[in-house]
């Protein structure tokens, strides 16, 4: 197939009709083929998909900007804004997102086509074309030569337009006068910082477009359309955490709402050929699972000893933040009420401690960085897992401590780590374990992080299910301090590392020299465990909340 390109404004109405031709003449032929040779003309597909790859807008660069339409393919669809990768450039994070495959396999690194390995691991177009070759397919892209040929790959028409053309009309376009069953656009984003929210605003404007030239096609009743948008962020650079990039998902099954569950951007090809009718083999070797875009249930909750309405959640607010913990009621042993955090301590809330975030900046004050805060440390913080949202790891029992006094002093209210038995009563919501309810060990993997399933690296607090009261990720994810009354520092609930045995709730390991190996200081870090990202902490609080 011819690849079109048009860079003057005077030539596109040209240079469009030639398209549309071209377009014409392709179905035609199709057509004949279908039918001429193969002696039977089965009913078009309905299943449609439409692709929406937005490359460099982040899915944190949408606050502020004016997105109402966004906002309802959210609603009534379904997305994710914290889907990881792994690719150190873009367009090895592409090639990861169509092909369904990690860097390791297709080999796209460092925009190098030469060692890409499409023929053993080829892209979700590719596949879904071998399967319906009478499909009519086309793919848009603007000044992006690599994309433009990742994203010709399986498309029967392929355009690369310049930067002075409108990509969306384009799209509009053949949307509106073809019979197109897989269409993938790619719309440019802002160039510099300062474009963000006019971008995440143009873009807003441009899926309403789309969404009105979907509707209005003849077959639209006969037709559906998963419109899938890409949000891709910009590589990480340097010692940065690796981003967080975003999908949504909206027609076809998708009706989730916004989800928390961990999402790869190799979740993406198995998903939109299980909409397109395309099963995927094990042959294929895919890294990624289709996604579950339907409405997940309710948690479920079974029997727990109840407990009485005065014990009420609250919310612990911090000074000059929007951050909150939120402290759940449970019972302790000797039946006596108690606070939890619901979920581990995540970044966003350490951060303030850490960063001094609840004053201003100027009363921010150097003097305390390592002495009552926490030092500055000598290797990224998150270790490029994700920040916003995740639990804050590599947290020596000395600053977790320090955090329980400073927020204690914060709030007038008593915060501290839990003791064993504090834990333990916590997560067995008074059963007996291992487990808590109402978690068993053929339905562990709802409830918790481990070996077995978190691709031995943490994630966002609370995206599994809770115990019967209320508490996210008492299992796995990361280990958690406990402090005995003899002021023994331990580790309970196991981590994302640990297989399922080592997540019973008396399960625990005590400090380990080798959580600080590689720190180069002497003597080691007293607020940071150079060799435990698998560590983190929650607190309790033993001060009841008001009426």
């Amino acid at each position: 197939m011819k690849r079109f390109t048009a860079s003057d404004p005077r030539q596109q109405g040209n240079y469009r009709r030639r398209c549309t031709q071209a377009m014409a003449c392709l179905l035609a032929a199709m057509t004949f083929s279908v039918v001429g040779f193969t002696q039977s003309s089965s009913p078009k597909p309905q299943s449609k998909l439409l692709v929406i790859g937005v490359e460099g807008l982040a899915p944190g660069d949408l606050d502020g900007a004016e997105t109402p339409v966004l906002s309802r393919l959210i609603r009534e669809g379904c997305a994710n804004f914290q889907v990881q990768g792994e690719a150190q450039d873009a367009a090895g994070q592409w090639a990861s997102l169509l092909t369904g495959v990690r860097p390791n396999k297709h080999q796209l690194l460092d925009g190098d086509g030469l060692k890409a390995k499409f023929d053993q691991y080829p892209l979700f177009l590719q596949r879904a074309k071998q399967a319906n070759p009478e499909w009519l397919t086309a793919s848009l892209t603007v000044e992006a030569p690599t994309l433009h040929d990742l994203l010709a790959a399986g498309s029967d028409l392929r355009l690369s337009l310049s930067a002075n053309i409108d990509p969306v009309e384009e799209a509009v376009h053949y949307l509106s006068r073809s019979q197109l069953d897989v269409l993938q656009l790619h719309l440019p984003a802002a160039t510099s910082s300062s474009d963000l929210k006019a971008a995440a605003s143009r873009m807003d404007r441009d899926l309403g477009r789309l969404l009105q030239a979907l509707a209005a096609r003849d077959a639209a009743a006969e037709e559906d359309w998963l419109l899938a948008l890409i949000l891709l962020a910009k590589p990480a650079t340097g010692s940065n955490p690796a981003p967080s990039h975003g999908l949504v998902f909206f027609g076809g099954k998708a009706q989730g709402g916004l989800q928390t569950e961990s999402w790869r951007l190799t979740d993406f090809a198995p998903t939109v050929l299980q909409h397109l009718g395309v099963a995927t083999e094990a042959a294929w070797k895919l890294d990624g699972q289709a996604l579950p875009l339907a409405r997940t249930p309710a948690p479920e909750m079974v029997a727990a000893p109840e407990l009485p309405e005065t014990w009420r959640v609250f919310s612990q607010s911090m000074p000059n933040s929007v951050v909150e913990i939120e402290m759940r009621p449970f019972r302790t042993a000797s039946g006596e009420p108690m606070w939890m955090s619901k979920t581990e301590i995540p970044w966003e809330v350490y951060d303030v401690f850490f960063l001094q975030l609840e004053k201003k900046q100027e009363d921010r004050d150097p003097r305390e960085d390592g002495v009552s805060r926490p030092s500055r440390p000598v290797i990224p913080v998150d270790r490029g897992y994700g920040h916003q949202g995740y639990p804050a790891i590599g947290v020596s029992y000395h600053a977790a401590q320090e955090f329980c006094r400073w927020l204690s002093k914060l709030s007038g209210r008593t915060y501290r780590l839990p003791t064993p038995e504090e834990w333990k009563a916590a997560c067995l919501t008074g059963g007996a374990g291992p487990y808590a309810t109402p978690i068993q060990a053929n339905n562990l993997a709802a409830y918790a992080w481990y070996y077995d399933n978190a691709e031995l690296r943490p994630h966002p607090v609370g995206s599994k299910k809770p115990n019967a009261w209320g508490f996210h990720d008492m299992h796995g994810n990361v280990a958690e301090w406990v402090l005995t009354e003899e002021r023994k520092p331990l580790v309970y609930g196991g981590s994302y590392m640990d297989p399922a045995a080592d997540l019973a709730a008396d399960q625990w390991k005590r400090m380990d020299r080798s959580w600080q190996k590689r720190d180069p200081q002497f003597p080691k870090s007293k607020w940071w465990l150079s060799d435990g990202p698998f560590i983190g902490f929650r607190i309790v609080c033993t001060t009841p909340p008001k009426p």
